[in-house]
């Protein structure tokens, strides 16, 4: 039975299941593979690291808010993360010359040299996930993961967790140039 009571169907397929398989399976193998190189960062970091930078060289100012956003990631987790990379060298956090209650987040030298080196193993990866899936296919799965995306902040689900607020920070990410 399920908690509501209901017969549980185990023959029943739930899509959940392999998008929660996937993102394990591509955290873990992105961790192992940086673990294995001695690179000194999990997989998270990488990809904030990328973000920073893609933003960065668009001219777009990065903040922690928009870290919380793009990721789907509480506050503290944010703050813990950005913290450890600040002390690594990767980052440093300068406040914001027209607002001083925060702070932009901008790659140090290190980081930017980290993030080249690591943004090849992040390709790697997505080439061997997506090694037998043809272009039209590659397209469809991002559409259709958009899609989930926006169905599950569109139902009130998260709360305060993580998806409030994208809209305000994307016009943010978008407008402000740095």
């Amino acid at each position: 039975m399920n908690g509501s009571g209901e017969e549980f169907d185990e023959k029943e397929e739930h899509i959940g299941k392999y998008i929660n398989r996937l993102s394990k399976d591509i955290r873990y193998s992105i961790n192992g593979y940086l673990l294995e190189k001695g690179y000194p960062m999990t997989g998270e970091q990488c990809r904030i690291l990328g973000f920073i930078r893609f933003c960065n060289d668009n001219g777009s100012c990065v903040y922690q808010k928009d870290i919380e956003n793009s990721f789907g990631i509480k506050r503290s987790s944010v703050a813990s993360i950005l913290s450890n990379m600040e002390k690594g060298g990767y980052i440093i956090r300068e406040v914001d010359k027209n607002d001083a209650r925060i702070k932009k987040v901008i790659l140090t030298e290190n980081g930017q040299k980290l993030q080249r080196e690591i943004g090849l193993t992040i390709d790697m990866i997505e080439n061997i996930i997506t090694r037998n899936m043809s272009d039209k296919e590659k397209k469809e799965l991002i559409r259709l993961t958009q899609l989930a995306i926006s169905n599950i902040e569109a139902s009130g689900l998260l709360g305060d967790c993580c998806g409030k607020g994208r809209e305000k920070s994307k016009e943010k990410e978008t407008s402000e140039q740095c």
